[in-house]
């Protein structure tokens, strides 16, 4: 008898254990113990193991437990039985039924919740010991599942993984409360995640709106444009403006003037080689090769070798933390109000650019620019004045130079969903 009352005791603690370890690995924080291993805290690591793979964790967990739990109940029913006869059986499940369910299943939930990391890691060799030893039978459960699954016309993925994706980590990011001095960088962590799906084709300039110069230009005129110019690095150019030859840098120009003041300059041998990139290119990995060529300036071409536009270390910085404006950099045209929900919008600016500074927000984001948009609905170039309504925005047409639309009036209609266009000017 006594000897019945310590295996009880101890299915009650094996029970209790394991409700424990379910709730600390599914609670525990991949980040916080990812932290933890590299500060060198024993057994992080074989609970981030133990994460990696929570369906054979939680399936060994679940098998013990229920194996342990019903020979409990065996057992208990037993003791009761002996105490009181036929009527044990039912005092036997209703006291049951309450213990367990506040002594082995709240209470060491409730415990380990607000202490899930330290718990986690000091029950993983335990829980790592009889994932090994239950290993066969989980096997043959999770097969049976999966088949039953499967027979209900349930697809299942094997082996996927908890990795904490793009999604979770922007989720985390707003989760976190937003105070004064932290919105800023809640922003740039949100940005920084977009690299990796952002061309460079969306934040280039645009090869219309190059300042470049023809290297057949007569040197002194060239050098008088270049130094009047606000910018440090300038294409140079040869036969048309798209087909560029060089890379001419002011610190270099200002260096050979310093030389040799008397003398002409030879552009050629100051010039660098142009560096041309795919528009496909990411922005994570532009960023990357900005580094490793220790450059900060590249120009895009398309598919069939056509120049683009040119992208800078400069644009993608302003991708993460917002406009960088300096002393010298010009006005840039974008978004003037003109009464309330009415806006004069310039057509070159980007739908990204506006999506992140205004909030204004395109279901079709395949074109780069509000003008590419507003092309890409229409399916033929636009006269003036005429108006396309594109989800809760009504945009007409102000300004065209030649084939290009230039300028666009914008009004927001919060209402309005749908896109259709009017075809009368």
């Amino acid at each position: 008898m006594i000897i019945l009352f310590f295996v009880v005791g101890g299915l009650c603690l094996f029970s209790g254990v394991l409700s424990a370890a379910e709730t600390s690995l599914t609670a525990a924080s991949r980040i916080r113990l990812h932290q933890l291993n590299n500060q060198g805290f024993g057994h992080a690591e074989t609970a981030l193991s133990l994460q990696k793979n929570m369906t054979q964790v939680i399936a060994t967990l679940l098998l013990a437990n229920t194996m342990s739990l019903t020979s409990l109940t065996a057992l208990a029913t037993t003791l009761f039985t002996q105490w009181m006869g036929e009527v044990g059986v039912f005092y036997a499940a209703l006291l049951l039924s309450a213990f367990i369910t506040i002594y082995l299943e709240v209470l060491p939930k409730i415990f380990v919740f607000s202490r899930a990391e330290r718990v986690s890691m000091g029950l993983a060799p335990f829980v790592s010991v009889l994932v090994k030893v239950f290993k066969p039978l989980t096997r043959l459960v999770d097969s049976l599942a999966h088949m039953s699954l499967k027979i209900f016309g349930f697809s299942t993925q094997k082996g996927a993984t908890q990795l904490l994706g793009l999604e979770e980590l922007r989720g985390a990011i707003d989760l976190y409360h937003p105070t004064d001095g932290t919105s800023n960088e809640r922003m740039m962590l949100k940005n920084i995640l977009d690299l990796t799906q952002v061309t460079v084709s969306e934040v280039m300039i645009h090869r219309n709106h190059m300042f470049s110069l023809n290297k057949k230009l007569e040197t002194k005129k060239l050098i008088s444009r270049a130094l009047g110019s606000p910018f440090t690095r300038i294409p140079l150019w040869q036969g048309d403006p798209e087909t560029i030859v060089g890379l001419l840098h002011i610190k270099a120009l200002a260096r050979a003037l310093e030389k040799e003041p008397e003398e002409p300059v030879d552009i050629s041998k100051i010039q660098t080689e142009p560096w041309f990139i795919p528009e496909t290119t990411t922005l994570t990995d532009q960023l990357r090769a900005f580094k490793e060529r220790r450059e900060h300036f590249s120009f895009v071409v398309n598919e069939y070798g056509a120049l683009t536009g040119m992208v800078t270390l400069e644009d993608i910085l302003e991708e993460i933390v917002g406009d960088i404006q300096d002393e010298h950099d010009a006005p840039i045209a974008g978004v003037t109000p003109l009464a309330k929900n009415r806006f004069l919008v310039d057509g070159s600016m980007t739908l990204r650019d506006l999506s992140r500074n205004h909030g204004w927000h395109f279901s079709d984001t395949k074109p780069t620019t509000l003008a590419g948009l507003i092309l890409d609905i229409a399916g033929y170039i636009p006269k003036t004045r005429q108006t396309f309504h594109v989800d809760h925005f009504s945009i007409k047409v102000i300004e065209k130079r030649r084939n290009q639309i230039t300028r666009l009036e914008v009004t927001l209609h919060p209402t309005h969903a749908g896109n259709h266009q009017d075809n009368a000017p």
